[in-house]
């Protein structure tokens, strides 16, 4: 079947309108939002909207990092042995390349990502 207008055609291309709709969260929508509640007297909706706010420049910052990993070609693959972690089951491989499946579940390549880009890794 034919695609819709405005789906995107790339990996790199769904990227970029993710982290354009994050940034957009992060940036106008959830901080309006918290500006409304404050207004109307709702400080814990403000706290609250605030917070989604700060996860939605999280998840826009790892929108980046993905999307810049595959534009270099570093996504699934490093120049040096780096640790992959499923996300299926969080276990850990090692080498230069995404594994081709996890050796504990099973799952497939595409569900491996550095674990340097895992959201709980520690900078």
């Amino acid at each position: 079947p034919p695609a819709c207008p405005d789906t995107p055609s790339t990996a790199q291309e769904a990227l970029a309108a993710a982290l354009e709709r994050e940034s957009a969260c992060a940036q106008e929508l959830f901080p309006a939002a918290a500006q409304e509640a404050e207004a109307a007297r709702q400080p814990r909706a403000a706290a609250a909207l605030r917070r989604i706010a700060e996860n939605e420049a999280q998840h826009a910052r790892r929108l980046a990092q993905y999307r810049a990993a595959l534009a270099d070609g570093s996504l699934f693959c490093s120049a040096v042995p780096v640790s992959w972690v499923c996300l299926a089951c969080g276990g850990l491989q090692h080498g230069c390349h995404a594994p081709a499946s996890c050796e504990g579940c099973g799952a497939s390549g595409g569900h491996f990502i550095r674990s340097s880009f895992h959201p709980f890794a520690l900078p």
